[in-house]
């Protein structure tokens, strides 16, 4: 059910909370100004550094998310799958919605009931792509016998050099993916 609020992202209301609220980039733009005031009031001679950059990151998370909104237009609504449910927050932001999940959350393990209903779910038809972790090989397993291709999204940026172009890396890498498994 996607009809949840921001602190209650989850397909289904007995699932776990997503926790990877950064994957929104609207809750980036509000932690960078609460990470700003945070700085400010422990080092009050850099304030206004803190207050600008904050500001111009601000504007740097609103150009990355009108590129990705224009990446993802050509796949809206094509269906999708994931093997681990990361990307509530994403998926509400520019419209996406995951079709099926394996797992629930962090170390949730799918038993044998959860993934033969994904895998009827694959089936059927209807999902052109099931999204997995960086690694792993269960995904290549559950798609086999199908045409769903398995794409690989990272929601840590695991692979990304630590710097200021990470975030916007993270959340274009991951849009890029949704392209690349759903496009033609």
């Amino acid at each position: 059910d996607h009809g949840h609020g921001p602190e209650d992202k989850g397909h289904d209301d007995d699932e776990a909370v997503d926790p990877h609220a950064w994957l929104d980039p609207a809750n980036g733009r509000l932690w960078l100004d609460a990470i700003a005031s945070a700085l400010s009031t422990i080092d009050p001679e850099n304030a206004d550094r803190y207050t600008a950059n904050a500001k111009a990151g601000a504007g740097e998370i609103e150009a990355v998310e009108a590129r990705i909104e224009a990446l993802l237009a050509p796949v809206e609504g094509r269906g999708f799958a994931v093997a681990h449910d990361a990307f509530h927050y994403f998926e509400d932001r520019f419209g996406l919605t995951a079709g099926a999940a394996l797992s629930a959350g962090d170390g949730d393990r799918p038993g044998p009931r959860r993934t033969q209903a994904v895998r009827d779910q694959l089936l059927a038809g209807d999902v052109r792509c099931l999204f997995a972790e960086p690694v792993g090989r269960m995904p290549d397993r559950l798609v086999a016998g199908t045409d769903v291709r398995v794409g690989r999204l990272d929601p840590l940026g695991t692979q990304i050099a630590p710097g200021p172009a990470l975030y916007a890396e993270l959340l274009t890498n991951i849009a890029t993916g949704f392209v690349e498994c759903l496009g033609e």
